[in-house]
Parts: structure tokens; C-alpha cells; sequence
């Protein structure tokens, strides 16, 4: 009856020491093979980058960007400002206009010549009153057409003959032409009101039609509003 009790003892007892064993086995020694096993691959070393230029020397700025010289007829770059010489027949850059482009709206010549006072009148220019030039398009069958261009002078009287010059920097409407055939008139106006019209106004105008760019326009003040 004791032996088999005794046997199942020391059979407990080996399983519990060779459980034991195991666990208090020594650790591998460092950076022999299972230590190097027990941790796993080892992280690939990290290595910075190192930029080159054309000749292999290290450089801090980056080969991607183009460099200042450019093989012959290569386009411009990013945002590197074009040459300012073009090929022949290249069509011109940004806002420069063609040789031999028209001229833009606005554009055209000039008029002048001498508007006279009439005998008599002189004392019906007061101290304050102003010269308005006008340019009309001519309408055709001795009409007047539409306001081109006008100037505003003060004047007195000896102010006469007085030489005027209307140019496209004077015309009424931004994108007029100061061109063709036109019509001249001028008033002295009393109030300086270029609108307002009142007795004692003077007023004259050129009979016949003229073409812009003529210089020797002449007319008279000669009616009393």
C-alpha cells in the first residue's frame, strides 16, 4: 500500500523540478546566436540623404531645380522671366505691342489754327469768362454731329487771336478717335458753365468741314447769344 503512494510522490516531485529548470535557465550571454535569435532582425540602419551637384561635390541646394543656363532655343523655365531678345517672327510678349499694330482706341491726330474776336465784342468778354474749343463730327449736308473733343481756356480780350490745339487727350468719351472729318466751333462763355447757355454769350464757328491733323483752322467770334 506504501509504494504505489510513494511512487506517485516522486513522480510529482520530477515534474515539478524539471518545470522549475526551464524557467530558471540562464539567459543566452550578449550577441551570441540565440540571444540575437531571441530579440529578432535587427532595424536597417537610417541614412540621411546627400545631395550632389553636377560634379559629384555635396551641395546643400537641390539638383531638381533648373539652372540659369539653358540649351539654345530651350523655353523659359518656372517662372524665370523670358529673354528680351525673340527669334525672328516671334510674336511679341506680355503687353508690347507688334511693330505696325494700329493704334489703340483713344488714338488719332489733332487739330488747330486761330479763332478772331469780332470788332465790337470786345467789351462783351467779362472778368471770370472761358474759351470752349469744340470738335463735332461732321453729320454731312452742313450738320453737326456728335461732340468729339473740347478745350476750356480763360480768356480776356486781349486774350485774341487766340491759337488753340485740340488733341485726343481732349476728346469727351474714353475710346474716342480724334479722326476724320469734323466741324469747329467756339463760344465764350460767361458763367464758365460748359451746359448752361445765357445772353450775352459769344459764338462762332468754321463754315466749312476740315480733317483732323489740319493746322491752320481759322474762324471768328462774331454772335452774341
Amino acid at each position: 500500500m506504501m509504494r504505489p503512494l510513494f511512487a506517485v510522490c516522486m513522480l510529482s516531485t520530477a515534474l515539478a523540478l524539471t518545470a522549475c529548470g526551464k524557467s530558471g535557465e540562464p539567459a543566452p550571454a550578449e550577441g551570441t546566436p540565440a540571444a540575437n535569435a531571441t530579440k529578432g532582425p535587427a532595424p536597417a540602419p537610417v541614412q540621411r540623404a546627400k545631395l550632389v551637384n553636377g560634379a559629384g561635390q555635396p551641395t546643400s541646394q537641390p539638383t531638381s531645380q533648373p539652372t540659369g543656363k539653358m540649351p539654345p532655343g530651350h523655353p523659359p523655365m518656372g517662372n524665370a522671366a523670358p529673354a528680351s531678345g525673340m527669334p525672328a517672327g516671334h510674336p511679341p510678349m506680355g503687353n508690347t505691342p507688334a511693330p505696325g499694330a494700329a493704334p489703340a482706341a483713344g488714338a488719332g491726330g489733332a487739330v488747330a489754327g486761330t479763332i478772331t474776336l469780332a470788332s465790337g465784342l470786345e467789351n462783351n468778354i467779362k472778368p471770370g469768362s472761358v474759351l470752349f474749343v469744340i470738335v463735332r463730327r461732321d453729320a454731312g449736308d452742313g450738320n453737326r454731329g456728335m461732340l468729339v473733343a473740347a478745350t476750356k481756356h480763360q480768356v480776356t480780350a486781349k486774350s485774341f487771336p487766340f491759337n488753340f490745339l485740340v488733341t485726343s487727350a481732349n476728346v469727351m468719351m474714353q475710346g474716342t478717335q480724334l479722326t476724320g472729318a469734323v466741324r469747329l466751333e467756339a463760344r465764350i462763355d460767361q458763367d464758365g458753365d460748359a451746359i448752361s447757355k445765357q445772353p450775352g454769350d459769344i459764338v462762332g464757328e468754321l463754315k466749312s468741314v476740315v480733317q483732323v491733323g489740319v493746322k491752320d483752322a481759322t474762324f471768328a467770334l462774331d454772335k452774341t447769344l
